[in-house]
């Protein structure tokens, strides 16, 4: 089974990370890590789901922010997106079709 490591580059925490995290925890193939990379440390407010990591880049760009989450990674695809995206549950099988 493919797995996934979603990253999400973004300065901080903020409304339109809150209302994303959800999307991907309801996503319908269950192989997967997300990295949050903000610049500076922040609590894990998903700390219950052992499958989400906040990341402390610096102050860098998205570029080198996804760059830092992927070093991080063993998984076979890594899946690069921004804090406003609300994906599709099935956005990952129709990955790997």
């Amino acid at each position: 089974m493919l797995s996934f490591s979603i990253i999400i580059p973004v300065k901080s925490i903020n409304d339109y990370v809150r209302e994303t995290v959800p999307f991907i925890q309801a996503l319908d193939y269950g192989n997967w890590e997300l990295f949050i990379v903000t610049n500076e440390l922040e609590s894990n407010e998903w700390s219950d789901d052992k499958r989400i990591t906040i990341i402390e880049s610096g102050r860098v760009g998205p570029a080198d922010k996804r760059d830092i989450a992927a070093k991080k990674t063993s998984k076979d695809i890594l899946v690069f997106l921004d804090d406003d995206s609300y994906p599709e549950s099935n956005i990952l099988n129709l990955a790997i079709q």
